[in-house]
């Protein structure tokens, strides 16, 4: 009862959705990019509050005829699916500043190479001293892990684990691996 009563109102609510209209779509087809470009303008304007009806007395002529309605539709469509691109004009201070943080990650990135670097110095000049201590300290430990027992509880704890489990993976090929 509660998976209908909640497939009820899913139906009810997405009945609500408001789908674009046919005529927004031909209209946005058939705008060039300079009148897409002013009617995202308005839409930016009329969204900050501003009141675009002198904007729109100067670019009206650009347009065909259109009502209020749709070219407030239109503006908002061409507002909400609009990716703005900016480049930057030769000579201003944004390009400078953008090449000013080109050559910060340059030099940040010959930074961390000259510090891996020194530290392939360390690693070369104690190799020997850091694979005596490693050996020294850890073959108790490997010696015990590889043991011919340790090793036969531990593979067949490994197959039992596989044959339990073995058969919950869904991809076909993964699976017959696993129970081989």
């Amino acid at each position: 009862m509660k998976k209908i009563i909640y497939f009820i109102l899913l139906l009810g609510f997405c009945t609500y959705g408001k789908p674009v209209s046919d005529s927004i779509n031909s209209n946005l087809s058939s705008l060039n990019d300079e009148q897409k470009s002013v009617l995202y303008e308005l839409a930016v304007l009329k969204k900050n509050g501003f009141n675009p009806d002198q904007f729109w007395l100067k670019h009206k002529n650009e347009f065909p005829k259109l009502g209020d309605k749709v070219r407030d539709e239109l503006a908002l469509q061409v507002y909400a699916n609009s990716k703005v691109l900016y480049t930057a004009p030769k000579n201003s201070t944004i390009q400078f500043w953008m090449q000013t943080q080109l050559l910060t990650n340059w030099m940040f990135y010959l930074s961390a190479f000259i510090a891996i670097c020194a530290i392939i110095a360390l690693f070369k000049k104690y190799w020997n001293l850091l694979i005596n201590f490693l050996i020294k300290h850890l073959a108790p430990l490997f010696r015990f892990l590889f043991s011919p027992v340790l090793l036969t509880y531990e593979l067949l704890l490994i197959s039992v684990i596989c044959i339990f489990y073995g058969c919950t993976v869904e991809e076909f090929v993964l699976r017959t691996v696993i129970s081989i």
